[in-house]
């Protein structure tokens, strides 16, 4: 699993969209919460895109997959 590369001054679609399909990545939810990576996945769906967000219990990190 590798670190998500946050792109230009904490963009979440930039970010999103900037990931690979298919490689499941880490973002820290002190940079990004659950619930904006979730409701800004849910709107680039949209466009095409589709994601995987998940945040496991006791955990602070959101871990996103990137489908298509």
């Amino acid at each position: 699993m590798e670190q998500a590369r946050i792109i230009s001054k904490k963009s979440i679609s930039a970010t999103l969209m900037a990931m690979p399909v298919g490689v499941e990545q880490v973002i820290s939810s002190t940079v990004f919460s659950r619930e904006q990576l979730q409701r800004r996945a849910f709107e680039l769906k949209s466009k095409g895109y589709e994601f995987v967000v998940t945040s496991p219990r006791g955990l602070k990190d959101v871990y996103v997959t990137r489908l298509k």
